[in-house]
């Protein structure tokens, strides 16, 4: 609850001060139909320059927050693939930034063991968690591009820990 408690008196603040605006607005008003498409319309407007000023700080807030790495080597495969698919899905419900990837030391990734990865990264792109995958072979490039990962992925050449 603590986390969500700026959010929220921000987007109170941003209310309060749309609401005297637009009463004051409708007081110095003449026109009918001004009054009215104020009350009218004002809620929705309100509602949503709220919700775009909040995305506006949440996409701040991920870019200053330190990224979450996590480190997969070996083989990806039907027998370990839900394993990093468990820990894949904690690092993106528990970061706040960008989520890292190092697959520098995966040597073969299956394509069992790519599905295994698309729920993790399907929510990590949901909730607009960047994903980067660093140092990543050829394999297991064409491995995620088979089942689609790649759109969500960024690229980047060595290790996330360099």
């Amino acid at each position: 609850m603590r986390a969500r408690r700026p959010a929220l008196v921000l987007a109170a603040g941003i209310a309060a001060v749309a609401g005297v605006v637009s009463w004051l607005t409708a007081t110095a008003s003449r026109q009918l139909r001004v009054k009215v498409a104020l009350v009218l319309g004002g809620p929705f407007v309100l509602r949503t320059a709220a919700h775009d000023l909040l995305g506006t700080v949440r996409r701040l807030r991920r870019r200053w927050t330190p990224a979450t790495r996590v480190t997969l080597r070996g083989e990806i495969d039907t027998r370990n693939a839900d394993r990093n698919a468990r820990l894949l899905t904690a690092a993106v419900r528990h970061t706040k930034g960008t989520l890292d990837i190092d697959m520098a030391k995966v040597t073969h990734l299956s394509h069992s063991g790519t599905t295994a990865l698309v729920d993790a990264l399907r929510g990590a792109h949901a909730v607009g968690i960047p994903v980067t995958v660093h140092g990543a072979n050829s394999q297991v490039r064409e491995a995620l591009h088979g089942v689609g990962l790649d759109r969500l992925l960024t690229y980047r050449n060595g290790s996330a820990s360099s």
